[in-house]
């Protein structure tokens, strides 16, 4: 599923993929934002290509909105490629009431 939200009033493109475990900015948005900071150890994660990548990054607790409604998530920092933020299982655990296999 995809959808348009804004960030910091900046529209952003959003994924949202049940086979990803965190959520995620690309790095033009998070520079956008204050609440960085480095993870204690670096987090591999396997993209869509099957490359694996180091997070070294998250933003803690950043506000969103869409359809006038507000939303406070923590993103993981990764260069994403389409999208501007993607939405994994943390995210749909948190906000969706629907049963996910």
């Amino acid at each position: 599923m995809q959808f348009r939200a804004s960030v910091v009033g900046h529209f952003v493109s959003i994924l949202v993929d049940s086979g990803s475990s965190h959520s995620f900015f690309n790095p033009a948005i998070a520079s956008l934002l204050s609440g960085h900071r480095s993870l204690p150890h670096p987090v591999a994660v396997r993209v869509a290509n099957d490359e694996v990548i180091q997070c070294v990054t998250e933003v803690l607790d950043d506000e969103w909105t869409v359809q006038n409604l507000s939303f406070h998530s923590t993103f993981r920092v990764l260069p994403l490629g389409s999208y501007d933020v993607i939405f994994g299982m943390d995210w749909l655990d948190a906000f969706s009431t629907m049963k996910i296999n």
